[in-house]
């Protein structure tokens, strides 16, 4: 089987540059590329990352290329995130121990989940893309964490951009309960980077508090996203993180140059679509 690396992807929308610029390292390396998502949806760009004109709020300034974003919409308008392999039909969870029959099934889940290291033999790597949509169902996903050690196990290099650093935060083994970058130096998103009001996911009906105090909810399907910018940064500079293979059994988390920020998500700004573009209300 030739070279492949495993990407996974939020359903609640990825940044497009975080996207297309390990895909253009990978492809001109010559590695095959496997996507997956925590329920088999296919995955979708957050339509900020394709706006060239979107101001980020804490630098300032445009943030994103015509030549990016080209490149990402060509791709989200494409097959190629057709049909990814769902976690949720791969990686057993673990029962709760209220469960009736919690050591059988217990041994059930060792059992499907210690087959996880045979499957991940026909992989090199593991990306976790970045964007907003990861913190909804990535970030404390123990699908993903299971994901995650088995490739810390194997030796295999391990990237995460942006809030899918978060993935690498909460993955920690089950005997002493520690993170894996525990004592690391991590790139991530510092709070002089994070938005005042927040982030932003496509497709949810999540009830916020506004600045009046009045509740308020976001209009599932179709989506008016709510987001966060999580990249500012070159198609190449993007992927040089993933470029690099480190010594086996080191978990590398990267986001792009230039653009740390917490990954505490609050609200700032909404999305809608007239026709087939994005506008600001």
């Amino acid at each position: 089987m030739p070279r492949t690396i495993l990407v996974l992807l939020s359903e609640y929308g990825y940044w497009g540059e975080e996207l297309v610029g390990p895909l253009f390292h990978f492809d001109k390396a010559g590695y095959g590329v496997v996507f997956a998502t925590p329920n088999g949806d296919r995955a979708h760009v957050l339509p900020p990352s394709i706006d060239p004109a979107y101001v980020d709020p804490p630098l300032g300034r445009t943030v994103t290329s015509h030549e990016v974003a080209d490149l990402a919409r060509i791709l989200d308008e494409s097959d190629r995130l057709d049909n990814p392999l769902s976690l949720a039909g791969w990686i057993p969870e673990r029962p709760y121990t209220s469960a009736p029959n919690y050591l059988r099934e217990l041994e059930d889940h060792n059992r499907r989940l210690a087959a996880l290291d045979d499957d991940i033999r026909d992989y090199d790597g593991l990306l976790v893309v970045g964007g907003s949509g990861p913190i909804v169902d990535l970030a404390n996903n123990e699908r993903v964490h299971a994901l995650v050690l088995a490739f810390l196990k194997a030796g295999k290099l391990i990237g995460a951009e942006c809030y899918g650093v978060t993935c690498l935060a909460f993955a920690r083994g089950w005997e002493n309960r520690e993170s894996i970058i525990r004592g690391k130096h991590v790139t991530g998103h510092c709070t002089e980077y994070d938005y005042k009001d927040g982030t932003g996911f496509l497709g949810t009906d999540f009830v916020r508090r506004s600045r009046s105090g009045s509740r308020t909810a976001t209009p599932a399907r179709p989506p008016a996203p709510r987001w966060s910018s999580c990249t500012a940064a070159s198609v190449s500079a993007t992927a040089s993180a993933c470029s690099t293979r480190p010594s086996a059994g080191t978990a590398r988390s990267s986001c792009s140059p230039g653009r740390p920020g917490s990954a505490t998500t609050r609200w700032k700004r909404r999305w809608r679509p007239t026709s087939s573009r994005w506008r600001r209300p």
